[in-house]
């Protein structure tokens, strides 16, 4: 790795797990992802449509399909459907516990908050966005409680049989249960769900390339402009198997290591995927 020289501004961002740059010089334009996007029959999956920009009209590329990664509509999907999941077990879990007092059976699912299959991944996992984390973090609470009052059914169910007067507040927590914690808990996932879904607004970046502006990528979010110290340009040098990768730099005040792509080898290269689908 050679070159330790400060190229322009670069526009760095988000794919997946991993940061990625481009030069300002191919960047015409920065916008959300439009909602109304023009889908275009018979195309390549990275190919998400059409959109009108001026006189123009753009075809939007998600560079996580162009780059054989997940789609990030999938993730999103896969991480809402977790969690709508995650709202019926705790439905079930508290019929399974009413059926319990009812029929007078022991109650043999989770009273330990960390134990439930929303506390295991509650506790583990780690949110990037600080506006999931609040939301998260409100959660903690009377998930806790919940599951805390079950435990407190169960001892009481003990011994209910040597106090009548047990079965009283055994009703009046099983409906704290039903009509306050369980509500408060489904909707506070529910808030997650949404804070979720709007911190996973793509961004669009219009391209600019010679004279063609007909290209624009999609990608997760965006990071910042930054001047990087560009330590390679050889992708065979890297051993990246990505053929849109062109190099590697360093981010300022040792922030880390980006990988910028070959705006160029996006553009002709699906220019030519498209064009051969065609055919």
């Amino acid at each position: 790795m050679a070159n330790n020289k400060n190229n322009d501004l670069w526009l760095t961002f988000m794919l997946k797990d991993t940061l990625y740059a481009i030069n300002v010089e191919y960047v015409k334009a920065i916008l959300t992802k439009p909602k109304d996007i023009t889908s275009i029959p018979k195309s390549a999956p990275f190919v998400k449509g059409l959109i009108s920009l001026g006189d123009n009209l753009v075809t939007l590329l998600s560079l996580r399909e162009l780059f054989d990664l997940t789609s990030l509509s999938d993730e999103l999907n896969e991480f809402v459907q977790m969690l709508h999941d995650r709202k019926n077990d705790h439905i079930e879990w508290v019929k399974a516990l009413e059926d319990s007092v009812k029929n007078n059976t022991e109650f043999t699912l989770a009273t330990n908050p960390h134990k439930c299959k929303f506390g295991k991944w509650y506790y583990d996992y780690e949110p990037v966005s600080p506006t999931i984390a609040m939301h998260l973090k409100k959660i903690e609470k009377p998930h806790k409680i919940l599951h805390e009052t079950a435990l407190e059914i169960k001892k009481l169910k003990s011994l209910s049989y040597k106090n009548k007067s047990n079965e009283h507040e055994i009703d009046m927590l099983l409906r704290k249960i039903s009509k306050q914690l369980m509500p408060k808990t489904l909707r506070l996932i529910d808030d997650v769900i949404n804070a979720f879904e709007e911190a996973h607004r793509e961004i669009a970046v219009i391209l600019r390339y010679e004279n063609d502006e007909s290209f624009g990528i999609i990608f997760d979010d965006v990071i910042k402009l930054e001047a990087l110290e560009i330590l390679s340009e050889n992708n065979e040098e890297l051993k990246c198997e990505n053929e849109y990768v062109k190099g590697i730099a360093k981010r300022p005040n040792d922030e880390g290591l980006v990988l910028t792509v070959d705006v160029p080898a996006v553009i002709t290269k699906s220019r030519n995927k498209i064009k051969n689908l065609s055919i």
